[in-house]
């Protein structure tokens, strides 16, 4: 999954001090959870739970998400959107406490 397609949901993070750990996990290959990705009807793509996950994968330069990183789900109801979640914008206020 692109990451670029991904939308945040989320204003900030709940626990932005947890990236470090992400993101250095991220790099050495470790096993995550997957990211629950919601996808309307019209191919919008949205983060439905898994922001300090999908954060830490943008932060350790990865730009898409392999399979079984990921579910992705069929959604008939959007939630508010925040903006891409690769665009430094968002990431910015992601990251704002």
């Amino acid at each position: 999954m692109n990451l670029n397609r991904v939308f945040a949901t989320q204003k900030r993070l709940r626990n932005p001090a947890q990236l470090p750990a992400l993101v250095e996990a991220v790099g050495h290959g470790a096993p995550f959870p997957p990211v629950l990705l919601a996808e309307l009807e019209d191919g919008t793509v949205y983060i439905q739970d898994g922001h300090h996950r999908c954060l830490a994968f943008v932060l350790a330069g990865r730009t898409s998400l392999n399979w079984g990183e990921y579910v992705l789900l069929p959604v008939d109801h959007l939630r508010p959107l925040r903006g891409k979640l690769m665009d430094q914008e968002v990431i910015e206020r992601l990251l704002d406490s």
